[in-house]
């Protein structure tokens, strides 16, 4: 297999701010101003299950997939012609950064996102039935601190942390199908160019208005795609301590087409806290040598290491 597909594939799984930084050696600043984007899609579980009763598990897999990847291309499509970088996907949500916004930039791309969701408000199941897929939409601006952890043999991970991922996630948490929610301290400086349908509370029953349902942004931001991203020798072996070790050596081999299969397994999810992302200096050196010391015994007992989150939800 020659390297340009292997590199299109690895380029895949990478945000595309950290895919440049990495083959270019600019490391990305660990401190950052700028807007993130959470998404959250409802409607996947029904769908997963009717397919795979009606296909079975090998082609079921590929079935759900298929419909999977259709809603998700059509999603990441108005993400990079915004220039948006996603920079984790967490089951049926995504993560993505719009770095130097004041939120105009990811609020437009929001609106972009839930008109492009309407294509999928029904899709047909096996047997004649449908299901509607809709998605809610959280964003929040300000300071974050974003920045690389993991062992390079193992795997690498791209962190983003700090309070504005705390105000996102309770953001989400308000917002109902089909909304597009932003927190006040990013909704009020946008002044006239939103829209607002209502204002919600945090707090059941308190007064203050912390969250903006946006209707409508007037004067959006013009798309503006990324230029293409050039490859120097090499890209391969840089690219590839980031992604999970076997869909890495499957890419690498050519058998990444066959990632579409269930299997048995089973899911651990571990919380833990303790450091203080936004105000110590020190947090990033802290976060990687915890989370080598999680890849080292989970590798020593064949599991991966999937995902980290960092959010109002838990880390």
């Amino acid at each position: 297999m020659s390297e340009d597909p292997i590199i299109e594939r690895l380029l895949a799984y990478l945000p595309p701010d950290r895919a440049e930084a990495i083959l270019h050696d600019s490391p990305l600043p660990e401190t950052d101003s700028g807007a993130v984007l959470f998404s959250d899609i409802s409607g996947f579980t029904p769908l997963t299950e009717a397919v795979i009763a009606r296909y079975g598990p090998r082609r079921g897999g590929e079935q759900f997939t298929d419909r999977l990847n259709a809603v998700h291309d059509a999603l990441i499509t108005e993400v990079e012609r915004f220039s948006g970088s996603i920079v984790e996907f967490a089951g049926d949500a995504m993560v993505v950064w719009f770095a130097g916004d004041d939120g105009a930039r990811a609020v437009t791309t929001a609106l972009h996102m839930q008109r492009a969701m309407g294509q999928f408000a029904s899709v047909a199941l096996p047997g004649g039935e449908s299901v509607s897929l809709g998605m809610k939409v959280a964003v929040s601006s300000g300071m974050v601190r974003r920045f690389p952890v993991g062992d390079k043999r193992i795997q690498c991970f791209d962190v983003i942390a700090g309070d504005v991922m705390e105000r996102v996630s309770a953001c989400e948490g308000v917002a109902l199908r089909g909304e597009i929610t932003v927190d006040a301290e990013t909704a009020r400086p946008l002044g006239a160019r939103v829209k607002v349908r209502a204002w919600r509370s945090l707090s059941p029953g308190q007064p203050r208005e912390d969250v903006a349902v946006i209707e409508a942004l007037h004067d959006e931001v013009q798309p503006r795609p990324r230029p293409p991203l050039s490859i120097p020798p090499g890209a391969a072996d840089r690219l590839r301590p980031w992604l999970v070790p076997e869909i890495g050596r499957r890419i690498a081999s050519g058998q990444d087409v066959f990632l579409t299969e269930l299997r048995p397994a089973t899911a651990l999810f571990t919380r833990f806290s303790g450091i203080d992302f936004e105000r110590d200096a020190t947090a990033s050196g802290k976060f990687d040598a915890y989370v080598r010391w999680l890849q080292r015994i989970i590798a020593r007992l064949e599991g991966v290491l999937v995902q980290l989150t960092i959010g109002g939800k838990g880390s």
